[in-house]
């Protein structure tokens, strides 16, 4: 989680474990802004991202600034384009906002891998357009913690970006 601008690891955040009534099915329920399987805020995760895409750094050096090995930044880029299309992201917020512009997206650092260039631009139109489409609601930053209420239902969870089907 965030200490101030510092991403620090607690291993104890507390989960709420829920039954049903009726049929004894069991799940849990996270805390706002952090995710199945992934112990990280989606704050540090944003920036993260968008350092790793745009910042002509090495993801071996934000990773370590955010506490992370590097193959884990890839699947958190990965994880993110996946989250829908910017396409349909991109209308929708055309709608809400009943205004013909979107965001201007910055371009991505260049890369030896044309598919982690893909995989990475996917990932800053997820980000931007889900930052903007948050900011129409008047939601707290970052957007990503607010992903399961702003992505649409018919939005793509699995694409392929680069050739390569990315993971979900």
């Amino acid at each position: 989680m965030l200490d101030g601008e510092q991403p620090v690891f607690v291993g104890d955040v507390p989960v709420r474990r829920l039954v049903c009534g009726d049929c004894d099915a069991r799940w849990s329920h996270l805390p706002e802004g952090l995710s199945v399987r992934v112990h990280y805020q989606a704050c540090v995760v944003s920036r993260a991202v968008t350092r790793a895409v745009l910042d002509d750094v090495p993801r071996a050096e934000i990773a370590r600034d955010h506490g992370c090995h590097r193959r884990t930044l890839v699947r958190w880029i990965a994880r993110v384009a996946a989250l829908a299309e910017p396409a349909r992201l991109a209308r929708v917020l055309l709608a809400a906002a009943e205004a013909p512009v979107l965001p201007a997206l910055p371009a991505s650092r260049p890369s030896r891998s044309a598919r982690l260039v893909a995989l990475g631009t996917r990932a800053v139109a997820v980000l931007a357009l889900l930052e903007a489409l948050a900011s129409w609601h008047g939601l707290a930053p970052p957007a990503l913690t607010h992903a399961r209420w702003l992505v649409p239902a018919d939005a793509s969870s699995a694409v392929t970006v680069g050739g390569a089907r990315s993971p979900r």
